[in-house]
């Protein structure tokens, strides 16, 4: 099983198991499609696209609701009708972006929000000459616009640095790479990526990384 990323908050895993009529697949340019046909699904074998057997997000089916009523409106051509989501087995976007180390953006106000709390324990506790008057005696308001002055700069330091593709880091793996043998140019470039693509299995119902 392959772990994808679509977006920063859509992840799928794929599997190399036969793609039927309705089934989830991801083409070559990653994106997701349902085989609405028995020639589709065909053509996925011929092409060995994978199956999508899970989603941090629902996906959308072939054939989707009209408003809440009880009537369905056929999409390319389709002749069945769905609840507009097929079942599909549902991962957690923040336990996947743990597995991969990415930072989650609630998971990091909650740690933020984690580490005010115990600063402003530290000032109710505190006997030292400003005792009753600690800068860290945040009050709940003061701690809302911290954390939504920690997000910002946070969101804006990263809008500020995605242009900068290559870290030393980087750098020094390129040097490593050449040094190490022949190597053309693309293969290069795509070593330097960022991953989008990691082996995975279910170990007692847990995703782990190969």
């Amino acid at each position: 099983m392959e772990l994808i990323k679509i977006t920063d908050e859509h992840y799928v895993i794929v599997d190399n198991s036969e793609i039927k009529i309705d089934d989830f697949y991801i083409d070559d340019s990653n994106t997701v499609r349902c085989a609405i046909t028995e020639v589709e699904s065909y053509w996925t074998h011929r092409k060995h696209y994978r199956k999508v057997t899970h989603s941090t997000k629902p996906l959308e089916s072939c054939c989707t609701p009209v408003g809440q009523l009880k009537r369905y409106v056929d999409c390319k051509g389709c002749d069945r009708s769905y609840l507009g989501y097929k079942e599909i087995q549902s991962i957690s976007l923040s336990e996947v972006k743990e597995l991969i180390g990415e930072i989650d953006m609630r998971d990091l106000e909650l740690m933020y929000h984690k580490k005010l709390i115990e600063r402003r324990e530290v000032a109710k506790n505190f006997r030292g000459q400003v005792a009753g008057n600690h800068p860290d005696m945040f009050t709940s308001r003061e701690m809302l616009s911290m954390m939504e002055g920690f997000t910002d700069g946070y969101t804006q330091a990263l809008e500020d640095s995605k242009n900068k593709k290559y870290t030393d880091e980087d750098i020094s793996k390129l040097i490593r790479l050449v040094r190490g043998g022949w190597y053309l140019h693309h293969e290069i470039l795509q070593e330097l990526q960022p991953k989008t693509e990691w082996e995975v299995e279910f170990i007692d119902g847990t995703l782990k990384l190969m």
